[in-house]
């Protein structure tokens, strides 16, 4: 194999060999700068809000936000809380997320679920 290796380089002259060689360091530095470049999470719609006193109890409840929000979970709220109390308990809907598609006037109970939904494409 080794044999094989060195007549397939005998077939490059010094030039051809620099300028593989460049490309090569080319493409090591554009992999490493998109590495070290990624863009991080999504912004939030919306701006958190502390949630209800986070001891629990009376004074709040449970809902599960999932779906395109900050933080999905378990959050707390008050118990006179809206959905809109909710999701930005959750961070917020995402860039990607439609929080128009739910009625973000709703009031909630303890135990119900939330999902933001993506939003449509439209072509």
């Amino acid at each position: 194999m080794l044999a094989g290796a060195r007549l397939f380089w005998r077939g490059f002259t010094l030039a051809n060999k620099l300028v593989l060689a460049v490309c090569a360091l080319v493409i090591v530095i554009s992999v490493v700068v998109l590495i070290r470049n990624r863009p991080g999470p999504l912004p939030p719609l919306f701006q958190d809000v502390p949630a209800a006193n986070g001891a629990g109890g009376a004074d709040s409840i449970k809902v599960d936000v999932a779906g395109a929000v900050v933080h999905p979970g378990v959050v707390l709220v008050a118990p006179d809380a809206r959905v809109n109390d909710a999701v930005m308990a959750a961070g917020g809907a995402t860039v990607a997320g439609d929080p128009n598609a739910i009625n973000l006037a709703a009031h909630l109970q303890d135990g119900q679920k939330i999902v933001v939904p993506l939003r449509k494409l439209h072509n």
